[in-house]
């Protein structure tokens, strides 16, 4: 025995059992664990009060930390949902502001080459093309009603 606590006698720790388990010892209870490697033996207790203490430490700790973080989460989404949907808001707007009265106005464009810029380039050209359209059936029937 190179070290053993002096609060335990020398016959406590005394037992066949190699695995984790609990051992009653006077009014206390311990958790021993024995390991062994290259012909050494260790073999470690810890006072189970003071385990179940710590488990406790730990529940309760973990019952304050899981709201705090599934608010940081919560609030950091939405942040990042607002900021991911931001520029198709910007041209939700901008298409509802299109009508009669001002088909030259078009959609603008996102700072980001990305899929929504290359969806907002066909839109205007789509624009373009029935504004072409809608200026030409104009010219028509002006020219029709001449005649």
């Amino acid at each position: 025995m190179v070290y053993q606590s002096p609060a335990l006698d020398a016959q406590a720790l005394v037992d066949r059992n190699d695995e984790l388990h609990t051992r009653k010892i006077g009014d206390g209870s311990l958790r021993v664990g024995t390991f062994r490697e290259n012909g050494w033996t260790l073999r470690v207790a810890a006072d189970m009060a003071e385990i179940n203490h710590l488990g406790l430490d730990i529940v309760l700790g973990m019952f304050a930390a899981i709201p705090t973080v599934l608010i940081v989460v919560t609030l950091g989404g939405r942040w990042v949902a607002r900021q991911a949907l931001g520029p198709v808001e910007r041209i939700r707007k901008a298409a509802s502001a299109i009508t009669i009265h001002n088909l030259t106005q078009r959609l603008p464009m996102p700072e980001a080459e990305d899929e929504i810029a290359g969806l907002v380039t066909v839109l205007n050209a789509t624009l373009d093309r029935l504004q072409s359209s809608f200026e030409q059936s104009v010219r028509f029937s002006a020219d029709a009603s001449h005649n």
